[in-house]
């Protein structure tokens, strides 16, 4: 919206630039006026003004001024040699109004225009006519009954080095006696048409631009379609008003294109809401969307909501909905006011997520001047079982019961990390309690992990460190992550290097393993079996599981004085399950060596 706020400043300044040379040019040559035109533009907008083309008038009833090739610089701070080129510039007046000193425009042309925005890293914008607050010199604009822009590209280049790119293939302005004014544009963003309408309430005679306007604005794509209808306080000033949003498609790559997201989905989408801004606040209502999953993600519906902040008062947000076949809520709150908020002075927001049996925590202290670049919040998640966070994390996790973690949380740069990890996890398969001392992992941008954890698995100390390194493609719809783990437990250890093999159908672990100790009483602990103290321990093998079925090769064992080889089979997840395999014994003994 700030982009057509600055296109009508812009055409102000050219209409007034050829208003004031017009009253001279209709009874002498206009090309001798070509420096005295430029010096009257160089004063209207401070900045250097060129007219390299020809200057045409057109003497009659309805006098015609047309300017070709202007050029308006840039200040000196800007990397972009000018501010806005035109091809051409056409002005027509009514003549007659114009000799009794009544200046009456009929129609105003524009022809292939470059505008170019620009925003330095200290805050300076190249679009700003004035003092350094930021305050616009503007004039005001001649009644105009007709104005025409074909062929214009807007580029916004933003402080960070990114560019954005408006095209305008034709919009038109109406203002004529006895009917309402009317401004119309079409063009694109992103490759996306837009059309833009807006209207006001009152004949041009009575209305002005700081009265209400009617606006819709529209955005279509092959895959998605935006609609933004309601009204504006002031034409000049769209985020002031009331409005009504409906957004929908059939697939998310539109959106995330149009407003620079990253989503965890790619299914068809909905969401409507009704919004009404002021000056000094904002509240979103009637909140309702709908995101739908890939098979193995849930649908996502907001069934209402709403969310509202203003100077005096702390943000706030309320979601009812369902994930899934579950129920949930969310309410995001700050516990300061935006009055006292600042781009240095950190902002307490507190979240709370219920899903099911899941609970889930967020406090956060996020600084307004660095959450571009990361979010830090310390989380505490808890619940009656791991199923319901089986199903967020899209990935299969073991039986448990209660549980609770406490962690602090670091996104930044696409990598998030995990830290200060303490907490309980009960019933966690064959363990009665696994509890966790300290602990931190890291998911990197290229999917990488790292773990590792401290702490007691049922009164038995336990360190684990695992690193998933980043995957490659095997074939189309597999990739191969390389695995190692290393743990350690009252003097045994575990190590095991391999890889984990993802396709669409599941996901295969194979697994070169050793497993050694002085305590064999210690591997029965960790295995969730009785086995007899029998003194050292050594056992090798090569694992394969896809989670239901687990093979093991190449096993190689020995426990005291025992030596064991062969292979195992064991299919848990059937009604019985089914241990099955070849073991061969070169000594056997049950005494303690």
């Amino acid at each position: 919206m700030r982009v057509f706020k600055v296109i009508l400043y812009f055409l102000m300044g050219i209409v007034l630039m050829a208003v004031a040379a017009l009253g001279a040019l209709i009874f002498v040559d206009p090309t001798a006026y070509r420096n005295q035109i430029e010096s009257r533009a160089r004063a209207a907008f401070g900045r250097e003004v060129r007219i390299a083309g020809s200057i045409h008038l057109k003497r009659s009833l309805r006098p015609q001024i047309v300017v070709e090739d202007i050029s308006i610089g840039n200040p000196e701070w800007a990397k972009g040699p000018h501010f806005v080129t035109a091809e051409k510039v056409g002005l027509q007046v009514a003549l007659f109004p114009l000799l009794r000193g009544d200046l009456r425009v009929l129609d105003v042309f524009f022809s292939g225009v470059n505008l170019f925005l620009e925003e330095s890293p200290d805050g300076e914008k190249n679009f700003f006519f004035g003092s350094r607050d930021g305050r616009q010199r503007t004039g005001l604009l001649p009644a105009i009954e007709r104005l025409q822009i074909n062929s214009s590209l807007v580029t916004y280049k933003k402080s960070d080095g990114n560019s954005r790119h408006l095209t305008i293939d034709t919009a038109r302005l109406w203002n004529i006696p006895g009917e309402p004014e009317r401004i119309e544009a079409q063009g694109s963003t992103k490759d996306m048409p837009f059309t833009i309408v807006l209207s006001a309430d009152s004949a041009a005679e009575l209305s002005s631009p700081q009265n209400p306007w009617s606006m819709q604005l529209d955005i279509n794509a092959p895959d998605m379609s935006l609609t933004i209808a309601g009204w504006m306080d002031d034409a000049l000033k769209w985020n002031q008003g009331e409005y009504s949003i409906k957004l929908g498609g059939d697939h998310v790559d539109s959106l995330e294109t149009l407003f620079d997201l990253d989503l965890p989905t790619s299914g068809a989408f909905e969401l409507s809401a009704k919004v009404n801004k002021t000056e000094r606040s904002l509240r979103v209502t009637d909140i309702a969307a709908l995101l739908q999953g890939t098979p193995r993600i849930p649908t996502i519906i907001i069934l209402d909501g709403e969310a509202s902040y203003d100077q005096d008062n702390p943000l706030q947000l309320a979601l009812q909905g369902q994930f899934g076949e579950d129920q949930f809520t969310l309410s995001v709150k700050s516990t300061q006011s935006l009055k006292d908020a600042s781009q240095h002075k950190s902002w307490p927001i507190d979240a709370q997520i219920h899903l099911a049996d899941l609970s889930l925590n967020i406090e956060s202290e996020m600084s307004p001047a660095h959450v571009k670049e990361y979010l830090e919040f310390r989380t505490r998640i808890q619940g009656n079982s791991l199923n319901t966070l089986s199903r967020l994390l899209d990935t299969e996790l073991p039986e448990a019961g209660p549980f609770q973690l406490l962690f602090h949380t670091r996104i930044a740069a696409g990598k998030y990390t995990f830290s200060d990890l303490k907490g309980d996890i009960e019933h966690l398969g064959f363990w009665q309690n696994f509890r966790i001392d300290g602990g931190n992992a890291s998911i990197n941008s290229d999917e990488s992990i790292l773990v590792s954890l401290d702490g007691l698995v049922d009164d038995l100390p336990l360190s684990i460190s695992l690193e998933r390194r980043p995957g490659t493609l095997i074939k189309a719809g597999q990739k191969s992550w390389p695995l190692l783990v290393d743990a350690s437990a009252s003097g045994s250890t575990i190590m095991g290097e391999g890889t984990v093999v993802t396709a669409e159908n599941g996901t295969i672990l194979q697994i070169a393993s050793r497993i050694s100790g002085d305590r064999s009483d210690v591997l029965g602990t960790l295995a969730g079996v009785s086995v007899p103290a029998i003194g050292k321990f050594d056992v090798h093998a090569e694992i394969t599981s896809d989670g239901e079925i687990h093979e093991i090769d190449n096993l190689r064992a020995q426990i005291g004085n025992n030596h064991l080889s062969g292979r195992l089979r064991w299919e848990g997840k059937m009604q019985r399950p089914v241990l099955s395999g070849t073991l061969f014994a070169e000594s056997l003994s049950f005494n303690d060596s």
